[in-house]
């Protein structure tokens, strides 16, 4: 892994690990993703990154590198699965 990808990961940790939890706290179903979306914004502008809402729910960014050169894109699904949990309890 890139140096400077682990090393990121590693400061924001606590962060990541943050944004993970409140994503299974708060499940939003396919196209009802609103406050999945409006938290996903909040932490672009908090990034100072510029991005634009698609209707329904998405969220659409651009990170622009310092050089040109190829561009890559990446997708998310932030939408929850309309499923049952059940906990299973071990001696």
């Amino acid at each position: 892994m890139n140096t400077l990808i682990k090393n990121y990961i590693l400061e924001h940790e606590n962060d990541l690990i943050e944004t993970r939890r409140y994503f299974h706290q708060h499940p939003e179903l396919s196209f009802e993703e609103f406050e999945t979306t409006k938290y996903i914004a909040d932490q672009l502008d908090k990034l100072d990154v510029n991005y634009r809402l698609m209707e329904p729910t998405g969220v659409l960014a651009e990170i622009v590198g310092a050089k040109p050169g190829k561009t890559v894109l990446l997708r998310a699904d932030m939408d929850a699965l309309s499923i049952e949990e059940s906990r299973l309890l071990f001696n």
